[in-house]
């Protein structure tokens, strides 16, 4: 599928699916990736790496912390954006905070 080009600026992808699930970092820590597709491939993945804590509470605390967010992105974040042109950064970063707003309120 080609993307819609309206002017040579003006350049329209539409964010087909994002997906979350739990990774290794370098050094073995649990981390997140994110994989956004949009046309017909993928556009961009991004890890993300767990809170750091001391070696006894690290274990623990990062694996809740990395559930949490896994669930957030997939089961409310990404519903939000799919749909939206991957070009209109400030539209989608703007629908993630209110989310994370939403989210943070009934913790």
């Amino acid at each position: 599928m080609e993307p819609e080009v309206r002017n040579k600026l003006d350049l329209a992808i539409e964010i087909r699916d994002v997906y979350a699930r739990e990774i290794l970092d370098f050094a073995g820590n649990p981390a997140i990736e994110v994989e956004v597709l949009a046309g017909g491939e993928i556009i961009g993945k991004a890890s993300m790496a767990g809170k750091n804590y001391s070696k006894k509470e690290q274990t623990e605390k990062q694996q809740v912390h990395i559930e949490e967010k896994i669930e957030l992105l997939n089961s409310q974040i990404a519903p939000e954006i799919i749909g939206e042109n991957v070009f209109e950064q400030r539209k989608i970063d703007s629908n993630i905070y209110g989310i994370r707003r939403r989210w943070r309120t009934f913790q």
